[in-house]
């Protein structure tokens, strides 16, 4: 009889540990569920956030919202339109600190890490939109030094102009012996040259 009640204490011992060990297996995923989704609605309290001070013409203020996102590291949604919001905060015109470089950072950032988020159509198109604009400035750029480069030209060529019947008069009395005259006409030049050197020769 002792021993039927011993066995039944061992046996009821082994089933409360077994349960004891199940129910602990049980809650780590059930704890790591619910820390998912607590990072989850942080991360769109973040976006909320963020949202209304974009509104307010608070753009550093929403791009650091938006940045607090990617520092919870979660690698999915919202992520993936945080990433868009601060690439499009940088583009945007009335941002006082816009910056297109940066702003292609993030969107080519959100095509590489979702590329099947919805998001991502919207990135190629204001990539799209940013690398043309990044061209057209480059080719104003080089269209504007040309054209300063030309208007030098157009200047040496005045004074070319200015300068070469006093020269060349000055270079005939010369053969003739009249130093005097000759003398008399390349000061004459140095007056029309201003402070550049005289135009000894055609710029040609």
């Amino acid at each position: 009889m002792g021993r039927k009640r011993t066995r039944t204490r061992k046996l009821i011992y082994f089933c409360v540990a077994g349960l004891i060990i199940l129910v602990v297996q049980g809650c780590a995923p059930l704890r790591d569920m619910t820390g998912k989704v607590k990072v989850k609605m942080e991360a769109h309290q973040y976006l909320q956030r963020a949202k209304g001070l974009l509104a307010q013409g608070d753009y550093e203020g929403a791009f650091n919202e938006n940045s607090k996102i990617l520092s919870l590291a979660i690698h999915r949604s919202p992520e993936d339109e945080a990433l868009f919001n601060m690439g499009w905060i940088y583009a945007y015109p009335e941002n006082p600190k816009k910056d297109y470089k940066r702003s292609i950072f993030f969107f080519k950032k959100l095509l590489e890490d979702f590329p099947q988020s919805p998001w991502s159509e919207r990135a190629k198109i204001w990539l799209g939109i940013l690398q043309e604009n990044e061209k057209l400035t480059q080719r104003a750029e080089a269209l504007n030094r040309r054209n300063e480069k030309s208007k030098q030209l157009g200047r040496m060529i005045e004074e070319w102009e200015q300068t070469r019947e006093p020269f060349l008069l000055s270079q005939k009395l010369l053969t003739e012996g009249n130093y005097e005259g000759a003398l008399m006409e390349n000061q004459r030049i140095l007056s029309l040259s201003g402070q550049n050197p005289p135009a000894g020769r055609s710029p040609f």
